[in-house]
């Protein structure tokens, strides 16, 4: 069993949290894909091509790519792709003078490559078997982390209702309740989105900063103090939004907050055309 850190929290009710949205995806969806999965032959999640064998979900080419990406060694503090010996003090090029919002992030890949290819189509087509591999992943890098078990709960990083109410679940909630269950820590959306705003796709880092500023607070009902937790989302590309989330968490009394996700923007690209995908 995982320790848990001493610290007090007061998280929602069960109750409360059968409330909230259900990150399963829906029973007629998931009937109609296991009678495709029976009349068509099972093909690579990745390019649709021949599985390796019976027991994968991908190609020989794809397990490969899948293979090389997660080599690649990542920033501790901003999961940002890095070269050997250049993470200092813990902290990498990209990010040693930003303040620090967070106290360690990791990552299941880069965006710039087959796991961002497999994250547009979890997030954007509708692909929800994906879901169980792109969590599976996320959870052996939160598995790596020297901070796993300083861990209290587990919060994804939330989206406005309005948004919810036009998709069949939410990637993050989806990442966040897997990855929890895998890691054997509590499942705990603590933040509430107060208002939609634009998409952050596009934007530039001081748009980006601005368009999530006050966009956050913190569930009603929620008491916070000494908590760590783990936050959870689909793309972290400039860090803007986990950081505001991140600093509301702080301020109702979180003592320590890291972050995981499933791919990430290096920072070369963040401001440019690669964005307008995710």
């Amino acid at each position: 069993m995982l320790r848990r850190a001493s610290s007090p929290m007061l998280l929602p009710t069960t109750k409360s949290i059968r409330r909230l949205e259900s990150a399963s995806v829906g029973a007629p969806r998931r009937a109609i894909r296991c009678l495709a999965d029976l009349v068509f032959p099972y093909s690579c999640l990745g390019c649709e091509g021949e599985p390796a064998s019976e027991a994968s979900a991908f190609c020989v080419n794809c397990e490969t790519s899948l293979q090389a990406e997660r080599s690649f060694a990542a920033c501790p503090a901003c999961s940002a792709t890095v070269a050997p010996f250049e993470v200092a003090d813990g902290r990498c090029r990209h990010c040693r003078k930003d303040a620090q919002t967070l106290d360690g992030c990791v990552r299941a890949g880069p965006y710039a490559g087959l796991f961002g290819h497999l994250l547009r189509r979890f997030k954007f087509q509708n692909r929800e078997e994906l879901a169980d591999f792109m969590a599976d992943a996320l959870a052996v890098a939160v598995k790596s982390a020297k901070w796993l078990e300083r861990v209290d709960g587990v919060a994804p990083v939330p989206t406005h209702w309005r948004r919810r109410v036009t998709r069949t679940y939410y990637p993050a909630q989806v990442l966040a309740r897997l990855v929890a269950n895998q890691i054997e820590c509590p499942f705990v959306p603590l933040l509430r989105r107060t208002r939609a705003g634009p998409h952050q796709i596009g934007l530039s880092p001081t748009a980006r900063l601005a368009n999530v500023r006050g966009a956050f607070a913190l569930r009603s009902g929620v008491i916070l103090k000494g908590a760590k937790i783990l936050l959870v989302d689909d793309v972290r590309t400039t860090g803007a939004t986990l950081g505001e989330c991140s600093k509301v968490l702080r301020k109702e009394g979180a003592s320590e907050v890291y972050a995981a996700v499933a791919v990430r923007v290096e920072p070369i690209h963040s401001g440019s055309d690669v964005l307008q995908s995710i």
